[in-house]
């Protein structure tokens, strides 16, 4: 989906200009998305019910409010699921929300004197991001082999550490940046974000008993969006222009630490039988 969507606004600027894009062929990325929806549509109606979920329901487990029992009964699973994802999304953001405005942006002094800007062309970071979002998908699959050779808990305590370490050295890739040191840090932040997303599918469903999996999974995911995407994409640019981007890596730090808080707070799910949770 990032490598679509990307590709898509990258090749209509491309081909009618950014002007137009602006003015009006920014509506064909969006209309042409009605693909993938089809797509995921798809896929949803296709797949099939786990064993573990077919054997709960003739067992006669299945409940009728799962997320009402999530709260009730599975909060702090959720709690710790929910954090658990937060520096992803943080990272996420950081580099496709703020890294964008920001290497965008004409270069000019915030009031507090800190740099607002690079002065990329649009047209240059949307193709410095499509190539990044490769590597990205690459690090899924390669995440996923390991993750279940060492543990989901251990590689991703490993791969949070790194997010920290990406956001205090954030100023070198972005501070007084060129386009290659800008794809520099959007190739390592890819990289990171793809080593998360692999183990993360099997974690987040294994912190929850069967009759809640996915409502409890699903949870956590959502609420993490919330709470590292959302808040990310909307104080970032303040952040910088108070604090510079060392305050953005800063950030991005915090948020690390309150993910590896929680991966120490939770038990490693490897070997554990889905039936027994």
């Amino acid at each position: 989906g990032l490598f679509v969507a990307n590709g898509t606004f990258f090749l209509v600027s491309y081909l009618l200009g950014h002007n137009a894009l602006v003015e009006w062929a920014w509506r064909i990325p969006f209309v042409s998305s009605i693909l993938l929806v089809a797509v995921g549509l798809y896929v949803r109606l296709t797949l099939h019910e786990s064993h573990v979920f077919v054997e709960a329901e003739q067992k006669g487990k299945k409940l009728n409010a799962p997320v009402s029992v999530v709260f009730t009964k599975h909060l702090k699973p959720m709690i710790i699921g929910t954090f658990i994802m937060v520096a992803t999304y943080s990272l996420f953001y950081i580099m496709t929300a703020f890294a964008q405005a920001y290497s965008r942006t004409a270069p000019k002094l915030s009031e507090a004197g800190y740099a607002l800007g690079l002065g990329i062309p649009a047209n240059t970071f949307t193709g410095l991001l499509l190539i990044s979002a490769i590597v990205f998908g690459i690090f899924i699959s390669i995440s996923g082999v390991y993750a279940d050779k060492i543990g989901r808990r251990k590689w991703l305590i490993w791969v949070t550490i790194a997010i920290g370490a990406l956001g205090l050295t954030m100023p070198l890739f972005l501070e007084n940046g060129t386009p290659v040191s800008v794809f520099v840090f959007l190739v390592i932040g890819m990289a990171i974000m793809g080593m998360t997303f692999g183990p993360m599918a099997a974690l987040l469903p294994e912190l929850f008993p069967t009759e809640v999996r996915y409502s409890g999974a699903s949870l956590a995911y959502n609420l993490a969006s919330i709470i590292g995407a959302t808040i990310a994409a909307m104080i970032s640019l303040k952040i910088n222009a108070s604090f510079g981007v060392m305050g953005v890596g800063i950030y991005l730090a915090i948020n690390a630490l309150m993910t590896l808080l929680a991966l120490l707070a939770s038990k490693e799910t490897k070997n554990v039988d889905l039936t027994e949770i």
